[in-house]
C-alpha cells in the first residue's frame, strides 16, 4: 500500500466522533516515510492535516501520538520539499504547529517513593528520595521538555515483559528524539542518583520503580553512548549484587541493563568483559557469557577475540603514559603496575597541584567530562584484561604472530599488559620464548630473537615449558629492567607430579587434610573460576568442581562428608570444611576417572596452584582469632604452622630474599628453613613463610597479631615482579615492626613479647 492509500484510509476512518480506531495513525507514524510523502505534494498534506485536526477537535489526541507527530512534522519536515510553494509551506507549518500547542498539565512520573519490601522479615519498605529529586529536576525544564520526559518516562513504564518486542523499541525511538541532546547527560546522572540514595541492606526497587528503570535502561541503546553504557554496566553490577537473606538486589534491572548492554555495540561488550569478571551471582554470570557468546556470533569471531577486539584504543604511549591539555593546565596519566592510573595535575609552569583547577572544570567543562570518564574506566579494563589474559594459560589460547603483534605489542591498553609477559612463538615447529624490550623481541639473556614469520604461532609461556636455567633467567631480567607482570609468570610456580600421586593412580592427596574457611573458599572458588556453595546442618553436600572444556577435563576437589561437630554460624553455615582427595575426570557422555599420569602436566600444574592458592588464602591455620576448644582444629593449626613450605610459599620465600636484602632490616634478619627470623631488642621471631604466623623464642611461643587493612602499604616504593600475593606484604610489614620490637605501643603485642 502507497502513501496516497494510507492517508486515504486514515481520511476514510474518520467520522463526526473522530477515528475509529487512534491505533491505526500511530502505526501510521511509526512507519512514516518522508521521502514517500514528500512526493505525494500538497494534496498528501492537506488531507494528513485533515485527519491530525479531527483527532484534535474530538478529544483523541494523547501524549504518545502528540510525540510521534513532533517527530515527523516538526522535527523533522523534508516532507513539505516537493513542488509545494512557500506561501503553502509557511500555512502548513503555521497549521502544524497549532495543532502541537497544548494546553494540558504534564503528568507525574511513574514512579513510588518506596523501595523494595524485605519480604523476609515481613518489614515495611524503605522510603527512597531518588524519584522526588527525578521530579523537581523535571519541573525545573521548559513546558515542552517536561512533556517530553514525562511522555518517555510513562512509555518506559510499560516494560511489563522480560524483555523488549521490536514493536516496543520502534515506538520507543518516537520518545527517545526529542531528548536525545540530553538523554545521555540526564539518565547517567538518574541511574546514579539510584543507586547512591538505593537502602544498603534492603531490596532498592519497588515494582512499580522496577518496570520504569527496565524500560529506561531498555532505551538506552538508542544514544550508542559508551558513557551510558559505562553507567549501566554500574547498574548491573550493583543490581546483581546479593543482600543477604535475599538474594540480587534486583535481577529484573540487572537483566535489563545486560539487554542494553548486548545492544549498545562495542562499548556494550566492554561493560560485558568487565562485568565477568565482577558478577558472582551465577544465572547473572551466565546470561553475561550469553550475551558475549551471541555478540561474537554476530561478528563471526570466538568471544576471546571479540573481548580483545572491542578494548578500547586510549592514546597512551609505550611507557603507559597520556597528557591531556586544558588550556593553560595538563593532566598527567600514568599507568602503574597492572591494576593502578595516577594522575598529576600542573599549570603552565611546570607546578604540581593538589587537584585539578576549578577553571578547568568550568571553562573545559566537556573535556574534564571526557578525562573522567577516562581515568574512571582504564583502572577496570586494565585489570579485567590482566585477568583474561592469565586464563588464557589454561584455555591453551593461540594467536598468529601478525594477530598478535597488532593487539598485545602495538595497541595502546593492551600492549600495556602484552609487552610484560613472556611469549611463546611456534614457527613452523622452532620454539622460541620472548619478551618485549627496546623495542624488540629478546630471549631469557636479553638477546635478539631470530626473524619470526607472520603466520607463526603464538602462546602465552609457562615456566612448564622450560629448564630451571631459563626460568631464573627470565627472573633475573624482570628484575633487572624493574619489570611489574600482570600476573605471576617469571615467578609462577610449578607444580609436578609426584611418586606417591604415581602410585595412588586416579586421585591426588597432596592437599587434603586441610581445614578451610568455607566462606572465603566460596568467594576465591568464584573468582578462580570453580563451581561451589555452602554446606551446612542441611542436605546440601557438594564439592568444588573446575571445568576445563578445552581439555575436556573436570575437576573435583572432594570434601569430607563427616562435619559432625565442626562449628557452625547462627544460620547453620558450617564455618569450615575439610579437604580430602583431587579427582580428574574426562569430560563425555559419562564422566570416567583419569590416572593423573594422564593428565597434561600444563593443566596438573595449574589446577594445584589452584587448590594450594585455596589453602593459603581460606587455611584455618592463618587464622589469628582462631577457636582452638576445638582438639582437630587445634591439632591441625599446629601442624598447618611447622608444615613444609608449599610452591607458592617457596616462591614467596625468594622474593621476600631480594627485597630484605636491600632493607635497613637485613642486618637483623635470616632465613631458616621455613622461618624468616627476625633478631628483635626484646626477644628473637619466627616467621611462617606459608601462613605469616609467628614463633618466639626460646619456647616457641605463639605471637598474635591482627594485621590491619593497609599491610599491602608496606611494599609503596618497594619493587615487586608481580602483583596479588597479599600474604608477602603482611610477613614484611610484621618483619618491619618486630625488628624495632621495643617501639611496638599496641600493649596486647607488648605483653606477650614479655610474658605478661
Amino acid at each position: 500500500m502507497d502513501m496516497q492509500q494510507k492517508v486515504e484510509g486514515l481520511l476514510s476512518g474518520c467520522t463526526s466522533g473522530g477515528i475509529q480506531n487512534i491505533d491505526n495513525i500511530k502505526n501510521f507514524f511509526i512507519d512514516f516515510d518522508a521521502e514517500a510523502f514528500r512526493l505525494g505534494g500538497s494534496k498528501l498534506t492537506e488531507k494528513l492535516f485533515s485527519v491530525l485536526e479531527i483527532i484534535k477537535n474530538n478529544g483523541q489526541l494523547d501524549v504518545e501520538l502528540l510525540r510521534l507527530v513532533k517527530m515527523h512534522l516538526i522535527y523533522d519536515q523534508n516532507y513539505l520539499n516537493s513542488g509545494i510553494s512557500f506561501r503553502k509551506q509557511a500555512e502548513f507549518q503555521e497549521r502544524i504547529q497549532s495543532f502541537v500547542n497544548q494546553d494540558e498539565k504534564p503528568s507525574q512520573l511513574p514512579l513510588t517513593n518506596s523501595a523494595g519490601i524485605d519480604k523476609w522479615f515481613g518489614t515495611e519498605p524503605d522510603k527512597v528520595t531518588w524519584p522526588s529529586r527525578i521530579q523537581e529536576e523535571i519541573q525545573q525544564l521548559s513546558l515542552d521538555e517536561q512533556r517530553d520526559w514525562y511522555a518517555l518516562w510513562n512509555y518506559a513504564a510499560t516494560a511489563k515483559s522480560s524483555a523488549p518486542s521490536a514493536a516496543w523499541m520502534k515506538k520507543s525511538k518516537s520518545f527517545f528524539e526529542p531528548l536525545k541532546e540530553s538523554f545521555v547527560e540526564r539518565v547517567t546522572r538518574w541511574l546514579a542518583l539510584m543507586i547512591e540514595k538505593a537502602p544498603a541492606e534492603h531490596p532498592p526497587f519497588s515494582e512499580k520503580n522496577t518496570t520504569a528503570i527496565k524500560g529506561l535502561l531498555w532505551m538506552c541503546p538508542l544514544s550508542e553512548s559508551s558513557e551510558i553504557a559505562q553507567m549501566v554496566g554500574t547498574v548491573v553490577q550493583f543490581s546483581y549484587t546479593k543482600l543477604y537473606g535475599v538474594g540480587p538486589r534486583s535481577s529484573s534491572v540487572a537483566n535489563a541493563g545486560l539487554y542494553a548492554l548486548g545492544s549498545l555495540g562495542n562499548a556494550g561488550i566492554v561493560q560485558l568483559s568487565k562485568l565477568r569478571s565482577k558478577v558472582k551471582y551465577s544465572v547473572g554470570a551466565n546470561l553475561i557469557e550469553k550475551m558475549l557468546r551471541e555478540a561474537a556470533l554476530r561478528q563471526g569471531v570466538s568471544t576471546d577475540d571479540l573481548e580483545e577486539m572491542v578494548v578500547p584504543e586510549l592514546d597512551f604511549d609505550q611507557d603507559g603514559k597520556q597528557i591531556l591539555s586544558f588550556g593553560d593546565y595538563q593532566a598527567t596519566l600514568r599507568l602503574v603496575g597492572t591494576k593502578h592510573l595516577t594522575v598529576v595535575w600542573q599549570d603552565k609552569n611546570g607546578k604540581t597541584l593538589k587537584a585539578p583547577p576549578a577553571s578547568v572544570k568550568k571553562d573545559h567543562a566537556d573535556d574534564f567530562k571526557e578525562f573522567k570518564q577516562i581515568t574512571a574506566e582504564v583502572e577496570t579494563i586494565i585489570s579485567g584484561q590482566s585477568t583474561r589474559l592469565e586464563q588464557n594459560i589454561l584455555k591453551d589460547r593461540q594467536w598468529i604472530f601478525n594477530t598478535w603483534r597488532e593487539r598485545f605489542i602495538q595497541h595502546a591498553l593492551l600492549g600495556w599488559l602484552g609487552r610484560r609477559v613472556i611469549w611463546r612463538f611456534d614457527d613452523q615447529g622452532v620454539i622460541q620464548h620472548g619478551f618485549w624490550l627496546n623495542q624488540q623481541l629478546v630471549n631469557s639473556q636479553g638477546e635478539a630473537l631470530k626473524p619470526i614469520s607472520d603466520d607463526a604461532q603464538v602462546k602465552i609461556w609457562h615456566p612448564i615449558f622450560s629448564d630451571m636455567n631459563e626460568i631464573q633467567a627470565w627472573r633475573e631480567l624482570i628484575r633487572t629492567h624493574q619489570i611489574v607482570q600482570p600476573f605471576k609468570q617469571a615467578f609462577r610456580e610449578v607444580y609436578l607430579l609426584t611418586p606417591a600421586e604415581e602410585q595412588t593412580g586416579t586421585y591426588s592427596n597432596r592437599f587434603a587434610g586441610h581445614f578451610l574457611k568455607q566462606f572465603q573458599l566460596v568467594a576465591l572458588c568464584r573468582e578462580r573460576g570453580w563451581s561451589y556453595q555452602l554446606q551446612g546442618g542441611w542436605d546440601g553436600a557438594n564439592d568444588p568442581t573446575f571445568e576445563l572444556p578445552h581439555w575436556k577435563i573436570r575437576v573435583r576437589l572432594e570434601l569430607s562428608s563427616n562435619m559432625q561437630g565442626s562449628p557452625m554460624n547462627a544460620t547453620g553455615v558450617y564455618q569450615y570444611v575439610l579437604t580430602e582427595k583431587t579427582f580428574f575426570y574426562h569430560q563425555g557422555e559419562t564422566l570416567q576417572s583419569l590416572n593423573v599420569k594422564d593428565i597434561p602436566p600444563l593443566v596438573f600444574s595449574e589446577v594445584m596452584r589452584d587448590l594450594d592458592l585455596f589453602v593459603g588464602v581460606c587455611s584455618a591455620g592463618l587464622d589469628p582469632n582462631l577457636d582452638l576448644t576445638n582438639p582437630q582444629i587445634q591439632r591441625y593449626f599446629n601442624e598447618f604452622n611447622s608444615s613444609e613450605l608449599t610452591a607458592t610459599a617457596l616462591i614467596r620465600k625468594g622474593v621476600l630474599d631480594n627485597i630484605i636484602s636491600k632493607l635497613d632490616i637485613a642486618s637483623v634478619t635470616r632465613f631458616e628453613g621455613k622461618f624468616l627470623v627476625v633478631k628483635g631488642q626484646l626477644r628473637t621471631y619466627k616467621i611462617h613463610l606459608g601462613s605469616g604466623n609467628i614463633l618466639m623464642e626460646p619456647n616457641d611461643q605463639y605471637l598474635c597479631i591482627v594485621q590491619g587493612k593497609d599491610a599491602d602499604t608496606v611494599m609503596n616504593g618497594l619493587y615487586l615482579p608481580f602483583e596479588g600475593d597479599h600474604l608477602l606484604s603482611v610477613i614484611l610489614s610484621k618483619a618491619l615492626m618486630l625488628a624495632a620490637d621495643h617501639k611496638i605501643k599496641d600493649s596486647s603485642i607488648v605483653a606477650q613479647i614479655k610474658g605478661r
